[in-house]
C-alpha cells in the first residue's frame, strides 16, 4: 500500500493514475475518495476537501487532503473510479499525520 506523511496544517493535492489498468480509449467516468481513521471511523469530511475530488478526463483521480490529527493517524484513503466501459478500480493510500 502506498503512503505519505503530512503535517496537520498542510493542504495539498494527491493523485492516483489508473491508466495501467485501463483499455485503449477507456476514460474515467466517476470517482470518489473516502478516508478512515486508524480505528476505522469515517474521516472523509475531516481530511478530504469537499468538492475537490476530480478526474483529468482520462486516467487520473485527484483529491485535496487537509488537516488530520496525529492521534487518529494513519488515515486510509480509498480512491475509487468507474470507467466509461463500466470497469471499477480502487486504490488505497495510507496518510500518516505527524507533527515535525
Amino acid at each position: 500500500m502506498d503512503g505519505f506523511n503530512k503535517q496537520p496544517h498542510e493542504t495539498f493535492a494527491i493523485s492516483v493514475d489508473f491508466g495501467r489498468n485501463m483499455e485503449a480509449g477507456e476514460t474515467l467516468a466517476t470517482q470518489t475518495v473516502t478516508a478512515a481513521t486508524a480505528t476505522g471511523e469515517d474521516a472523509t469530511a475531516e481530511v478530504v476537501r469537499a468538492g475537490s475530488v476530480t478526474n483529468d478526463g482520462a486516467t487520473k483521480v485527484t483529491a485535496v487532503v487537509l488537516g488530520g490529527q496525529p492521534a487518529q493517524s494513519p488515515y486510509q484513503l480509498t480512491m475509487r473510479a468507474q470507467t466509461s466501459i463500466g470497469h471499477q478500480w480502487e486504490h488505497e493510500i495510507l496518510m500518516r499525520v505527524v507533527e515535525l
